[in-house]
């Protein structure tokens, strides 16, 4: 993969500054722009949603449906013994 979109919407954008600790009233944001330490905030709390909402699932995936997709392989699965 070499692109990565990432599309927020209005709605996704409040929590998301939230995160970086900037606060929505209604004409701006307070303060006006998220700091150093809010951003790495947000980075923190989204690694770790990655982590729960993506790499887990995948693991469980990789861990229970191994050698149920099939596959090409040298030899047909699973191997029976000949003698």
């Amino acid at each position: 993969m070499d692109t990565v979109i990432v599309a927020a919407g209005v709605s996704a954008l409040q929590p998301l500054m939230a995160l970086a600790g900037v606060e929505a009233t209604a004409t701006s944001f307070n303060p006006p722009e998220a700091s150093k330490a809010g951003i790495q905030n947000a980075v923190d709390v989204t690694a770790a949603a990655l982590r729960g909402n993506y790499i887990g699932p995948l693991v469980a995936a990789i861990t229970f449906v191994r050698n149920r997709i099939p596959i090409h392989r040298a030899k047909p699965y699973p191997v029976e013994n000949t003698r």
